[in-house]
């Protein structure tokens, strides 16, 4: 019965290790590539897909049952239209994120950990079309704050001899409320006037973010995580706007 005691003591004690991994203030930096698809009926009813690089710079921080995300990113990408694979009618796209997730540990059981709270997701995307007869450019920004839910697993594993911490995290984003501005215009002014400049409310736009992580987390508490974040943006008004990209990075996370 003793020994009984002293394994269940030692599984405890190993699970709870294994949860605290995730506990503490990070700084990331964050390189990776993605696929892209758009459409932009301001500037051309034919979709557009292409390929890009991102960067991202953030602060991480789980502490008690609070969990607070912090990401500044930026990118670039080409894409070409989807039916005429012609460079002369490329497109460069940059764009700009700004992340932040407040959320509260809702629900743990053994290595099992969801949390909800609220977040915002800021986008700014501005593009450029090349050498196109009605070349022109446009912006489009969006500004979204609503739920967010996340679940994280922790365990521990001997590989080869070794103890191998890992942990797998999601965080679903969908905004109760967007507002969206896109002061968009083309090259050619008429008469030094912008051709279109308007402000809608989120009833006319949405926008979605879904993300995977996968941690191996170090012994000296730093970690490294593969990431996969799947967004998507839509505006209907003043004329359909759609925005998709799959991003995979990899980021190194370094405890504070």
């Amino acid at each position: 019965m003793q020994r009984f005691f002293l394994i269940v003591l030692l599984l405890s004690s190993l699970r709870v290790s294994a949860q605290e991994k995730l506990q503490g203030n990070y700084i990331l930096y964050a390189l990776g590539g993605s696929s892209i698809s758009q459409i932009d009926e301001f500037q051309s009813p034919i979709p557009y897909r292409g390929y890009g690089l991102n960067a991202m710079l953030g602060w991480h921080s789980f502490e008690g049952n609070w969990m607070s995300n912090l990401d500044l990113g930026g990118g670039a990408a080409l894409s070409n239209p989807y039916q005429f694979g012609d460079n002369r009618n490329s497109s460069l796209d940059l764009s700009a994120r700004l992340h932040y997730s407040l959320r509260y540990l809702a629900f743990k059981s053994g290595k099992h950990q969801v949390f909800g709270g609220l977040y915002s997701q800021n986008f700014f995307n501005y593009r450029q079309l090349q050498n196109f007869a009605n070349s022109s450019e446009s912006f489009a920004t969006f500004f979204g704050v609503g739920p967010s839910v996340a679940y994280t697993y922790t365990r521990r594993d001997r590989i080869f001899g070794k103890d191998f911490n890992w942990s797998y995290q999601a965080e679903l984003n969908i905004p109760a409320s967007t507002v969206y501005l896109r002061p968009s215009f083309t090259r050619q002014l008429v008469a030094g006037t912008p051709g279109f400049v308007d402000h809608q409310l989120w009833g006319d736009a949405w926008q979605m973010d879904f993300r995977h992580s996968f941690i191996w987390h170090r012994a000296n508490g730093n970690q490294i995580r593969i990431s996969y974040h799947w967004e998507y943006l839509k505006a209907s008004r003043p004329n359909p706007y759609y925005f998709a990209q799959h991003q995979i990075n990899l980021q190194l996370f370094f405890k504070l």
